[in-house]
């Protein structure tokens, strides 16, 4: 698929169809997040200074080969490490307010660290302007890999950050930017 044609299929997506996605998929969409693209370990997505403050977390509903849990993605290595046990689907059907998430087999949750950043952009306005602009280049990668697949996303807009970075066990100084649903579409 052309970028020309991801771009025109990319639509949010208002309604999940019941469906696992398989590990290969949810491997692609965390490669296109933060995955290693060159030399110097350089990402899928740009980084001021190479700092890479952005980390993509995947919460497992419904993944082939994942039990329910969340896993955080470690870009040299392509792999996943679970740091959280068990399915959160209740837990955040109130936090993300996304209608149908019972349906989702999987998250992408998008965060990033100000303080890595803080070494080129020393104001931490500027520092989280930053992250924040990185986080949705990310973000639109994994929209973009998602049609390239034959997925469906939608990005939830509201989310407590707060209950969020709990329910997914994030890291001191890790902060939530964005939430990706994926499903069947």
């Amino acid at each position: 698929m052309s970028v020309e044609e991801a771009l025109a299929g990319r639509r949010t997506m208002t309604e999940a169809r019941p469906g696992r996605i398989t590990l290969q998929e949810a491997g692609q969409l965390l490669w296109a997040a933060q995955g290693i693209t060159g030399q110097w370990a350089r990402r899928a997505a740009p980084s001021a200074g190479a700092a890479y403050p952005i980390e993509a977390i995947l919460v497992a509903f419904d993944v082939d080969g994942l039990v329910p849990g969340v896993y955080r993605f470690w870009p040299t290595s392509n792999q996943v490490e679970r740091i959280a046990d068990g399915d959160r689907h209740n837990a955040l059907a109130p936090v993300l307010k996304w209608k149908g998430l019972e349906q989702v087999p999987a998250l992408v949750v998008i965060t990033g660290f100000e303080e890595r950043t803080a070494s080129v952009f020393p104001s931490p306005a500027q520092a989280h302007t930053q992250v924040a602009m990185e986080a949705g280049a990310v973000t639109q990668n994994v929209m973009l890999a998602a049609v390239a697949l034959g997925l469906g996303t939608a990005e939830v807009a509201g989310a407590d950050a707060g209950r969020l970075t709990q329910l997914v066990a994030l890291q001191s100084g890790e902060k939530p930017f964005a939430v990706v649903v994926v499903a069947r579409q």
